[in-house]
């Protein structure tokens, strides 16, 4: 088997879909099937790389912002290890994201990847022959790469083509996509045209699942549910600065996004604590690991009197993330505002096997439904209960205890389970 994965970004980005497809390419390699990426550039990187034994092509940009980062080799850019703990936005690099949202964001189709849409095309064909591939993936959002996924399988119709929608298109308005009161229309149809010319299609939550079948049930035989995957990686315990141990030690790994999930409501009820209960407050501290971006910043700058309870690590790398994630008490989950996004990080809740508290803006949050039964979990309504009562549930909860890791609890998503799940569909 002779796979052409379309994804981007790829390595060195660490993007949820990044996470996911690098453990199961490893595994498929371990049995033989011969992986091709082909993806977007990156600052200083090469067109053609042979990477742990996989051709990776790079051609066009992931965004314009990519672009124009590589065109005046700016290396701080979204997810890279490095970025940031809660700067203050960079003048020059704000003045130039407004520009693109005015003049570029409200006008492109299907995405912001669309400058890869065409060189992908054109590189995807002449790959199809020399390589020799049998089967293309191509993993959403973007969209952009569905299309080309389309586009291959139209010219050599007898390519097995899989179309994996980590994030929902058409129906995905919470999320930008783009322009939906400009093409809300056209988004449905050219995702129908792609579930049409595909052969099977994934998604990874029942909720997903659902929706795409009342929009495109003539399809619904196609269609299959891949659930989150861990990867587990051993990292070496290390002593860091930031803990205290005498405190509660309570963390969220990830990043926030307008109208999709936010920090606000929950550091409002810290808010509320510090004023009525300021000493059971200083019994906690709370960290933030990942790319705090303009909607997230000025949310945390907003509550200057919490900085003394709140410290920001910035953007990690995967491992050195696990170092981090032993020294914690706790863990923090905050829900979507959409029930047919999951977030990826869910699996790894159950295998940490750590009481988590999950923030809950809608009755129906995908994160509640997966972990119901699986762990500890405090599930704090901040939509129907008042900060007051989400106060004291949150401090009847929070105490010092004792986790093990739930090794048996993630089998069915490790990378052998989740990868035998795609191949079954592919054979």
């Amino acid at each position: 088997m002779n796979i052409l994965l379309i994804i981007t970004p790829y390595s060195p980005a660490q993007t949820p879909n990044t996470l996911r497809w690098i453990p199961i390419i490893k595994h498929w390699q371990t049995v033989g099937y011969s992986v091709t990426v082909l993806t977007t550039k990156w600052r200083n990187s090469v067109e053609f790389e042979e990477l742990d034994g996989v051709d990776i092509y790079r051609t066009g940009y992931n965004t314009l912002l990519d672009w124009f980062y590589n065109k005046f080799s700016i290396s701080n850019r979204r997810n890279k290890v490095g970025n940031n703990k809660l700067k203050k936005p960079n003048i020059f690099k704000r003045g130039i994201e407004k520009l693109v949202d005015v003049f570029w964001r409200k006008r492109y189709w299907p995405d912001g990847s669309v400058l890869f849409l065409k060189p992908g095309k054109k590189l995807g064909d002449k790959l199809i022959t020399a390589k020799k591939i049998t089967h293309v993936i191509s993993v959403g959002l973007p969209f952009t790469n569905h299309l080309i996924g389309k586009s291959l399988k139209v010219k050599n119709p007898k390519l097995f083509w899989l179309m994996d929608i980590q994030d929902p298109f058409s129906f995905s308005d919470q999320f930008w996509v783009n322009n939906f009161d400009k093409y809300a229309i056209k988004n449905i149809e050219e995702e129908g045209k792609c579930f049409e010319t595909a052969d099977k299609i994934t998604v990874t939550n029942d909720q997903a699942y659902n929706l795409y079948t009342d929009l495109f049930e003539m399809q619904k035989e196609k269609l299959f549910v891949i659930p989150p995957l861990i990867s587990l990686q051993e990292s070496t315990p290390k002593t860091h600065k930031h803990y205290d141990e005498s405190k509660i030690n309570i963390a969220y790994f990830g990043s926030f996004y307008e109208k999709v999930r936010s920090p606000f409501r929950f550091l409002m009820m810290l808010d509320f604590i510090l004023k009525k209960h300021p000493q059971k407050l200083a019994n906690a501290h709370f960290h933030f690991f990942g790319e705090q971006n303009k909607f997230s910043a000025p949310i945390f700058h907003m509550f200057k009197q919490l900085v003394p309870y709140i410290t920001h690590h910035g953007y990690l790398r995967r491992l050195e993330l696990s170092s981090h994630v032993k020294h914690m008490d706790m863990l923090l989950n905050f829900g979507n505002q959409t029930n047919y996004h999951l977030p990826s990080k869910v699996v790894e809740y159950i295998y940490f096997n750590k009481p988590l508290i999950n923030i809950v803006t809608i009755e129906d949050d995908s994160s509640y439904e997966f972990l119901k039964g699986k762990l500890e979990i405090l599930n704090l309504k901040m939509s129907k209960i008042d900060v007051e009562k989400n106060a004291e549930l949150f401090l009847d909860f929070i105490e010092k205890r004792d986790s093990e890791f739930n090794i048996k609890g993630v089998q069915p998503f490790l990378p052998k389970s989740i990868s035998k799940q795609y191949k079954d569909l592919m054979v």
